[in-house]
């Protein structure tokens, strides 16, 4: 994990979320701006978009949206950020 401080009310966290929120204290984050994978395999076709040479584009990350987050993920969000901006909500309805 990485941290950088921008300022006094700014630090940025480079890392897997599970481990950055473990750090952190229960409404300690002001905002969780996110946008995870929806788990309805949009990444299906990542294989048809071939570079030059016929080289395949996204060749390491072709499974991305195979599964949704679990809910660990949500409730950890809920837990430590006072407000959230959840992209793709929809999809997580239940």
């Amino acid at each position: 994990m990485k941290q950088e401080i921008l300022s006094d009310k700014c630090t940025l966290y480079c890392g897997d979320c599970m481990e950055v929120m473990a750090i952190l204290e229960p409404k300690s984050v002001d905002l969780c701006l996110t946008d995870p994978p929806y788990g309805i395999n949009a990444d299906k076709d990542a294989f048809k978009h071939k570079g030059k040479n016929g080289r395949h584009l996204w060749e390491d990350c072709s499974d991305w949206d195979a599964k949704r987050p679990d809910k660990a993920i949500f409730d950890k969000i809920l837990e430590v950020n006072k407000e959230q901006i959840i992209w793709g909500g929809n999809y997580f309805c239940d």
